[in-house]
């Protein structure tokens, strides 16, 4: 076959199937590497879930933690002021002396569920369970916390009481002094009075005796 100085051979069917073939090469490469990514970001996912597990867990224990100190000082607060109006036996000593005796109470319950928490925590590793116990010792602390304003309240009741009760006092010792300065005013001037009463009589009769003539 001659080919003259115009002719020329056209492979466009090739080059196109070749085309067609890299761009299904490339294509298949790009779904691999996009099933790569996947698999990279659920490694990455499962990675950082471990570990948000254990910080949810220590920020737990430690909210336990702390709550146990503060239960621990209420403990103490409540044993002082019971120690106060232990020997007092007005009405009014009487309704905080019940009043101490619930907090006391509520004390003791909540040290229980902190020590039971505590160790739940430390052994839980369902995740529904773990969400649970966080729950369980965030409604712990709000308890905690309203405890500790009642007793405060207590505190308050307790110091007006001491308040009024000194007032008094004070206000019997001015009376009774006030008594004994107008007992002493009023009997110390009609002795005074019956003193110049009889200096007079002794002075008229000592004058009377001495203008006596002498036999």
């Amino acid at each position: 076959m001659e080919l003259d100085s115009h002719s020329f051979f056209e492979l466009k069917p090739e080059k196109t199937h070749k085309t067609e073939t890299a761009v299904k090469v490339k294509a298949k490469g790009k779904s691999l590497s996009e099933e790569s990514l996947v698999v990279d970001k659920l490694e990455i996912f499962d990675e950082f879930m471990v570990p948000n597990k254990e910080v949810k867990k220590r920020k737990v224990l430690e909210r336990l933690s702390s709550d146990l100190k503060k239960l621990n000082n209420l403990q103490i607060t409540v044993k002082d002021l019971a120690s106060k109006v232990e020997t007092e036996e007005s009405d009014e000593y009487a309704t905080i002396k019940g009043q101490l005796r619930e907090a006391e109470e509520a004390v003791k319950k909540l040290f229980n569920v902190n020590q039971k928490l505590s160790t739940k925590v430390e052994s839980e590793k369902d995740g529904n369970r773990s969400r649970r116990i966080s729950e369980h010792a965030r409604i712990g602390s709000e308890k905690i916390g309203r405890l500790q304003l009642e007793i405060q309240r207590i505190q308050f009741l307790l110091m007006k009481l001491e308040g009024e009760k000194e007032t008094r006092a004070k206000s019997k010792i001015s009376d009774t002094k006030w008594k004994v300065l107008l007992r002493d005013y009023i009997y110390g001037g009609s002795r005074s009075v019956s003193m110049k009463k009889k200096t007079k009589k002794r002075s008229a009769f000592c004058g009377c005796a001495q203008q006596s003539p002498s036999p």
